[in-house]
């Protein structure tokens, strides 16, 4: 049996938030939503997911870049730096694409990086192998 993931879904796309709800808790998953990135931030210590899905273009146009530099980077969110960031975004280009050459992008990269409309067997695939291994690395 699959891992049941606690998921935190950051994203402002009501429609999109509701059917990533619907496909992950029809498989038993726990989703909590945020729809900017500062309540993102603001709901990590509340309900401590092992998996965040988080979109790029919120309060401004690169703000879930922002979220995962301040998870990943920012002393204030250390205890959360192990979660998978899986970023799910119109923006087809990943930031390695968008942004290669410039050194920093190692500050902005998720640890998985899937288009809008992602499809609903690839989402739980991936959702249920980034919370086996944030299980595992919790155990380790």
């Amino acid at each position: 049996m699959a891992v049941q993931a606690n998921v935190l879904v950051i994203d402002d796309d009501v429609d999109f938030v509701a059917s990533i709800r619907a496909i992950l808790e029809s498989k038993g998953h726990r989703v909590t939503h945020a729809d900017c990135g500062k309540e993102g931030l603001r709901k990590l210590a509340e309900i401590k997911p092992n998996v965040i899905l988080l979109d790029v273009m919120m309060e401004d146009e690169s703000a879930g870049y922002g979220v995962n530099q301040a998870i990943k980077y920012q002393g204030a969110y250390q205890a959360f730096r192990n979660i998978p960031i899986i970023m799910l975004s119109s923006i087809q280009e990943s930031p390695d694409e968008l942004y290669g050459r410039a050194s920093e992008v190692d500050m902005i990269r998720p640890d998985l990086y899937l288009t809008k409309p992602v499809d609903p067997v690839r989402l739980i695939e991936v959702v249920e192998r980034a919370a086996a291994r944030a299980g595992s690395d919790a155990m380790a």
